[in-house]
């Protein structure tokens, strides 16, 4: 009798020393975040600019709205695999600037810093735009 006692006791004493111990690891734990967009659809301003970039994912149809006129086009997208095509230049009275068609030609990839917040790449992984969501 003493000796199933004890079994249970030391049973009972496991379970309680491993559920603390479980609790204490969970508690302990860091997560890190890993954000992915699936639908690009909406509008993103260019960091540090005025310029916009709207996508329209289900016609796979981009606008970009810079401070002198629009360039028009479409995109392929393949998991983060990102290509810019057929850039039409709508000027008005002055040019788009020639780089940000260069950039946009140049685009391979995004890479998604945060849920409102990813960078676009050449494919020698240079920072090329960086876009924030505004809906």
């Amino acid at each position: 009798m003493i000796r199933l006692f004890n079994k249970l006791f030391f049973t009972i004493s496991l379970i309680v020393l491993s559920s603390c111990f479980n609790s204490n690891t969970i508690s302990n734990t860091k997560t890190v975040n890993n954000y992915e967009i699936n639908d690009l659809s909406g509008k993103w301003i260019i960091k540090n600019s005025n310029d916009y970039i709207i996508f329209e994912d289900t016609t796979k149809k981009i606008v970009l709205k810079t401070s002198c006129g629009i360039i028009t086009g479409d995109f392929t997208k393949i998991n983060q695999a990102l290509i810019f095509n057929h850039l039409i230049d709508y000027s008005s009275d002055c040019k788009v600037p020639q780089d940000i068609k260069d950039r946009l030609n140049g685009i391979a990839y995004y890479k998604v810093n945060s849920s409102k917040d990813l960078t676009l790449y050449d494919e020698n992984h240079n920072e090329k735009l960086t876009l924030l969501y505004n809906k």
